[in-house]
């Protein structure tokens, strides 16, 4: 008869401490595979205009400007944006500040944004809490208005002429201010401009101004 007691012990005994033993180098090798990518997202919200510079006319109004918001590269919707411009710039809503939420497309579409008076290089800057983005605009000077006369180009006595003005063609003058003035009698022609030329052989003087809204 066989004594049972003294028999060695089963196979499986001896697999089951070789499995044990290499589950146990396995373990970190998981957990580190999964932890690597998790560490590489910042979850940092980014902002951008559609447009690195906008520009426009005197007293005209800047459309279709929208900021975007996006989160390691993917849209972020829902964010609460605030986006304020320089002086001399109001958005149609009313003030020189606007607050929106993005839409599905991680977008938040800005009104019309309008220009002010005077030649200006300005910005808009978009923030949200610990991001911000920013726009350069410039605001070009407004149409020219032209004035014609004839007569003798030669300068006339500057009577009724403020000091420090300039003699643009025969008795017009240009003020320290921007007022284009007759000599003698003082009349003023324009006011608010920006720059005077003239064209001695058409005898006319041409002014752009600087814009009244």
């Amino acid at each position: 008869m066989t004594d049972l007691s003294r028999a060695s012990p089963p196979d499986d005994g001896v697999a089951r401490r070789t499995i044990l033993a290499g589950a146990a180098w396995s373990i970190p090798v998981i957990a580190t595979a999964t932890v690597a990518p998790a560490a590489s997202a910042s979850g940092t919200l980014a902002l951008a205009f559609n447009q690195a510079s906008y520009t426009g006319t005197a007293c005209s109004t800047i459309t279709g400007a929208y900021v975007t918001a996006t989160t390691d590269g993917s849209p972020t919707v829902g964010a609460s944006i605030t986006v304020s411009a320089s002086a001399d710039l109001t958005f149609e809503t009313g003030g020189p500040s606007i607050t929106g939420i993005t839409d599905t497309d991680g977008r938040f579409f800005l009104p019309g944004l309008r220009m002010g008076p005077s030649p200006v290089i300005g910005s808009m800057t978009a923030t949200a809490p610990g991001s911000a983005g920013v726009a350069t605009v410039t605001t070009q000077a407004g149409a020219s208005a032209f004035g014609y006369f004839g007569g003798n180009s030669t300068p006339r006595d500057a009577i009724n002429v403020p000091a420090g003005s300039t003699n643009v063609y025969s008795d017009w003058f240009l003020t320290p201010e921007g007022k284009l003035i007759a000599a003698n009698s003082g009349a003023t022609i324009a006011t608010g401009i920006a720059s005077v030329g003239k064209n001695e052989a058409n005898s006319w003087v041409g002014f752009t101004r600087r814009g009244v809204c």
